[in-house]
């Protein structure tokens, strides 16, 4: 499942006795549901995960008894909802960068019956928070605002970007108000494939004959600050 880019609902990893880690999920990078990461009892880390960038809705991790270390989950959880994290007794340490941001944002969450230190209590000390092995630059994703098929462009995050026609045939048309001067650009199918690729760009037509009719994703990256916006497009 190396190819995994996008799974366009909810994440559940519940009940397996033999997981240890995520090894196999490498390339996942958005989730547009809730994450339930539960009753794992083999489950020691999230090495595996390090590409998740975002998800939306909630994030619930419990009932893993052997679980020690959340290496690997760099993902943000700002853009997220509710994040609950309990009932794990070998989980010792919560301050990492992640949960200091969560601790800052008004995201709501509760954190107990852990290890010793994986508390409300033990994320006081958030001044000098353990570093996570990958740095990513936060995302402008959100799921409820992703392309819809529509004749007319909507938009999408803040660049008021779109894509038109969706549904398309032979062509689409990336639309922005903002000045996109470089951005790569790639079309994923619902496998998780890239199909089609264009890099280091300011060519905002894209010739998409080549590729069957169905459901794909587009992912657009901004090349001067990183930023990325994701989205669904129909191709005829």
């Amino acid at each position: 499942m190396d190819s995994l880019r996008i799974v366009d609902g909810f994440l559940y990893i519940e009940n397996n006795s033999s997981i240890r880690n995520f090894e196999g999920l490498n390339g996942l990078a958005f989730i547009c549901g809730d994450v339930r990461i539960t009753e794992n009892d083999s489950l020691l880390n999230f090495t595996g995960l390090e590409e998740l960038r975002a998800y939306r809705g909630q994030f619930f991790l419990y009932g893993n008894s052997s679980l020690y270390s959340l290496e690997g989950l760099n993902c943000s959880f700002e853009e997220g909802g509710h994040v609950a994290i309990y009932d794990n007794p070998q989980l010792e340490i919560c301050n990492t960068e992640r949960f200091c941001e969560l601790q800052a944002s008004d995201r709501s969450y509760s954190i107990h019956d852990n290890g010793e230190n994986c508390s409300v209590e033990g994320m006081v000390a958030c001044d000098d928070p353990i570093p996570v092995t990958v740095e990513h630059t936060p995302l402008p994703f959100s799921c409820d605002s992703l392309l819809s098929p529509s004749e007319n462009p909507e938009e999408v995050a803040d660049w008021a970007l779109s894509i038109a026609p969706n549904p398309a045939r032979d062509k689409i048309f990336i639309l922005c108000e903002n000045d996109l001067a470089l951005f790569n650009v790639a079309i994923f199918n619902q496998f998780g494939q890239v199909v089609l690729k264009q890099e280091k760009s300011n060519v905002k037509e894209l010739d998409v004959s080549r590729l069957g009719s169905g459901m794909y994703w587009i992912v657009i990256e901004e090349l001067t600050t990183r930023a990325r916006v994701a989205g669904k497009i129909i191709l005829r």
